[in-house]
Formats: C-alpha cells, structure tokens, sequence
C-alpha cells in the first residue's frame, strides 16, 4: 500500500516537475525585495536558492542521474556549512561554483525537455519559462562571486555593496537588456560576464519563441493538459 502511494507521487512528480521548479523560482523572485526589505542578509536566500536547485535536480529525466546529482548536492552543502564555520573561505567559494555546475547540469536538461517537445504542453511551456529564470538566478550567483572576490568590479551606489541580492537584481537587468545603470560593471571579467548573459538571453528568446510557433504550426491542437 505504502509503496503503491510512493509510486503515485513519484509519477505525479515526474508529471509536472517542470510546474513545481517554475513556481519555486518564482517565489523566490518574489522573496528577493521582501526579505532585502525586512533586513534579512543572504543567508535566508540561500535556503531559497537550495530549495531550487533541488527542485532543478529533482526535474532531471533519468532518475539514476537525479539521485546522484541530489547525493553530490547534500554532499556540498555539508561541506559549505563546515567551511563557514570554520571560516575557510576558499572553500566556501569551490562550494558554489559546485552548485553552479549542479545547477548547469540540471538546466540543460530541462533546456533539452524543452527544445525536444513533440508538441505544446503547459508542462513544456514551464520548462522553458524556467529555463530562463534559472539563467536569471545562476548568472547573479556568479555575478555575487565575481563581487566578493574582486572588490570594485562592479559600480554600486554609494554605501552600499553588490550583495546577493543585488547580484541577482543585476542578473535580471542586464538579461532583459534593461540596463538601469544603477548597478554597473567595471573589471573586464565583470564586463565579459555581462555581455555572455546578455548574448545567451537573447539567443534564448529568439531560439525558443521560434521553436514554439514551429510547434504550434505544425500542431494548433496540441495538449494544453
């Protein structure tokens, strides 16, 4: 009986995994200016960001391949919370450069349930909105890292600094090609990293935008379950 009810859950996972990744990214967009606002530092985004590379990973087709990235996860996230307690920052890096790679892994699969859709699904559909928002998020983790590494690499306002937050605030903007000015990028990898994300987004756009009104061309009916 219990087997028989892991086996329904697991299947509907399976189902609409992509729907539960796109919604947890969402929230955490959503969290990002509130918990800025209420004083929260990063620490209490990261669980955020934790909880959507396991819903990232959870989403992987092969659930051999799932299970292994999720071990190799908790794995890393024990390790990081070692290396802050004891303070070795070196490691503390290697960690999220770990999760960014957990992360990549996870993104390209769900990039490539996306792209290889038979027909137009909401489930497709979640796959692909998620795909973006990923990018969204990695990116500003990156950006956040490049920030703490190299002091000045990127232009703030005036006494303040390029905290997680505005590492993915940043992300989003240079992304979306809105280019506010508020927070700006000054060192050369800083510069590079912008103009990779600017050139992957669009890219995106324009390659899955097109890939969807193929589909819908050659199928107007297709499952909208």
């Amino acid at each position: 009986m219990i087997h028989r009810k892991v086996q329904t859950i697991v299947a509907y996972w399976v189902k609409y995994c992509h729907a539960f990744l796109f919604y947890t990214l969402l929230l955490t967009l959503i969290a990002i200016p509130v918990l800025a606002t209420l004083g929260f530092d990063g620490s209490l985004l990261w669980v955020f960001l934790i909880i959507n590379l396991v819903a990232t990973l959870m989403g992987i087709r092969s659930r051999r391949l799932s299970l292994l990235l999720l071990s190799l996860l908790s794995i890393t996230f024990a390790i990081r919370l070692a290396a802050e307690s004891a303070n070795l920052r070196e490691l503390v890096i290697a960690t999220t450069f770990s999760f960014f790679i957990l992360a990549f892994i996870a993104t390209s699969d769900a990039l490539r349930s996306a792209i290889s859709a038979p027909k137009i699904s909401t489930e497709h559909l979640y796959a692909a909105l998620s795909v973006y928002m990923l990018a969204g998020v990695l990116f500003g983790v990156l950006h956040w890292e490049v920030g703490q590494e190299w002091p000045g690499a990127y232009s703030v306002p005036q006494g303040e600094e390029l905290s997680l937050q505005a590492g993915i605030y940043f992300s989003f903007v240079t992304q979306a090609t809105l280019g506010y000015g508020d927070v700006l990028p000054k060192s050369d990898l800083a510069r590079g990293l912008a103009i990779l994300q600017t050139v992957v987004g669009q890219l995106y756009l324009v390659v899955m935008v097109a890939r969807l009104v193929s589909l819908y061309a050659v199928n107007p009916r297709a499952d909208q379950e």
